[in-house]
C-alpha cells in the first residue's frame, strides 16, 4: 500500500469514529458518562491509530530517502566492477588472439623466403646432371668365383659321418 493510501485508510477511520462519537445523539449531558467515556476512548485510539500510520509512512520514506541512493550508488559500483572486468577479459583475449596471429606470420614469413629462395631452372638442371652423370657411378669390381678346395675339408667331413 502506498503512502497516500494509508493516509486516506486513516483518515476515513478518524472520520468514521467521528461520526459514532457525534451519532445522532450529541455527547453531552444527555449521554450515559459510561458510554461517553467509551466514545471518548474509541476516537482517541482511533486518532492514535492514525498518527502512528502517519508517523510510520513518514519514517518510511525517510528512509526510502537515504536508503534508495545507497542502493543505487551500490548498483553503480557493481555495474562499473562488471564493466572492468569483462574489459579485461576481452583486452586479455584479444591480446592472446594477436599474439597468435603474430606468430602465424612470423611462421608464414620464413616459408615464404624458403619459397623465394628456390630457383626452378637450377633444380631442373641439377636434377637432371645428378641422373645422367657418368662420373659419380661407384665402379662394380667383379671376382672370380673359385670353389673351396675339397681335399682341404675332407678331414673334416669324415668326422661327421
Amino acid at each position: 500500500m502506498s503512502y497516500d493510501g494509508i493516509k486516506q485508510c486513516c483518515e476515513q477511520q478518524v472520520i468514521v469514529v467521528r461520526i459514532k462519537c457525534a451519532g445522532k445523539r450529541p455527547i453531552g449531558r444527555h449521554t450515559r458518562p459510561s458510554r461517553r467515556v467509551g466514545l471518548k476512548h474509541t476516537f482517541h485510539s482511533a486518532h492514535n491509530e492514525y498518527l502512528l500510520q502517519l508517523r510510520a509512512s513518514n519514517r518510511l520514506q525517510d528512509d526510502m530517502k537515504v536508503t534508495l541512493p545507497q542502493v543505487l550508488e551500490e548498483l553503480d559500483e557493481i555495474c562499473i566492477d562488471t564493466t572492468n572486468t569483462v574489459n579485461v577479459a576481452i583486452e586479455s583475449h584479444s591480446l592472446l588472439l594477436l599474439t597468435k596471429a603474430n606468430e602465424q606470420r612470423r611462421q608464414l614469413e620464413n616459408l615464404l623466403r624458403c619459397c623465394r629462395q628456390v630457383n626452378p631452372m637450377l633444380d631442373i638442371s641439377l636434377f637432371v646432371k645428378a641422373i645422367n652423370s657418368e662420373e659419380h657411378k661407384i665402379p662394380l669390381q667383379r671376382h672370380k668365383f673359385s670353389p673351396a678346395d675339397p681335399m682341404a675339408n675332407s678331414g673334416e667331413n669324415q668326422s661327421w659321418r
